[in-house]
């Protein structure tokens, strides 16, 4: 049964989540920066719900979620996601995370690996050139992204957001008015950009997740270095590597059988 609910963490946020299903198997869905879990949409509605259970929370100043304390620490994000797990009481998660929800994951999975049975990075970001969260805005697609969701100017996100993340296929207009909506929900896009540049995953940590990893890649993904993927796909010694052909950034949208074909393998 799909539904909607949120409770109040103990560090006083607000975290709103969509669940749907009642399965034993538990699945965390956790969405990338000018994003909310209402991305996921598409994954949470072709799930088998007999044998699934999903919880796709909105990260603290995002969607439908509070920004009471202001963070532009990564391990504040993890901290959230932690806390919301242990509500919860969910453990050996399949978790999904996109964009920085790649990098909570395997964060969480060298936190708390009891919490973790399996990972699915949908296409990880790299951090940018930047040496303080002011100079983020050097970067023209950060700098757009942010300035539209401060200027509340969805007609301008959407044409941003399509130039940016759909070199593919774009949503339906009924759709897109959606999440163009949700996107500018948001609270703190440069905090959380921030936090991505500054996480904390090393070499040494990245060695630490045993958890098998799959890592899906966008064809047409114009934010991806192979660099950076190569650097996962090495020091993640469990992990395996697949390209996903006609899709960009927002894999969800482009093609998220092949999300779902992760999930269930």
């Amino acid at each position: 049964m799909k539904k909607h609910a949120s409770f109040v963490l103990p560090n006083g946020e607000q975290y709103y989540y969509r669940k749907n299903g009642h399965g034993e198997q538990k699945i965390l869905l956790l969405h990338d920066n000018f994003t909310t879990s209402r991305y996921f949409q598409a994954i949470i509605n072709m799930i088998d719900t007999d044998k699934y259970a999903l919880y796709a929370p909105d990260l603290r100043g995002c969607g439908h979620s509070s920004y009471v304390e202001p963070t532009n620490r990564f391990l504040s994000y993890v901290d959230d996601i932690q806390a919301f797990c242990a509500h919860l009481h969910l453990d050996h998660l399949i978790v999904v995370g996109w964009g920085i929800g790649a990098m909570i994951s395997l964060q969480l999975a060298v936190q708390a690996p009891e919490r973790v049975a399996k990972i699915i990075l949908v296409n990880p970001l790299t951090t940018v050139n930047a040496s303080d969260e002011d100079a983020l805005m050097t970067d023209p697609d950060i700098k757009s992204l942010v300035t539209d969701i401060d200027a509340q100017d969805q007609a301008q996100l959407a044409e941003d957001f399509a130039h940016q993340y759909f070199p593919y296929m774009t949503p339906s207009f009924q759709e897109d008015d959606v999440l163009m909506k949700e996107t500018l929900l948001q609270q703190n896009p440069l905090d959380i950009a921030w936090a991505m540049q500054a996480n904390n995953l090393t070499d040494d940590a990245l060695r630490m997740v045993h958890q098998p990893v799959q890592i899906l890649y966008g064809e047409l993904d114009r934010h991806l270095d192979d660099a950076f993927l190569k650097r996962l796909s090495h020091q993640l010694t469990t992990a395996t590597l697949q390209e996903v052909k006609h899709s960009g950034h927002v894999m969800m949208i482009d093609d998220p059988q092949a999300i779902m074909q992760a999930i269930t393998y």
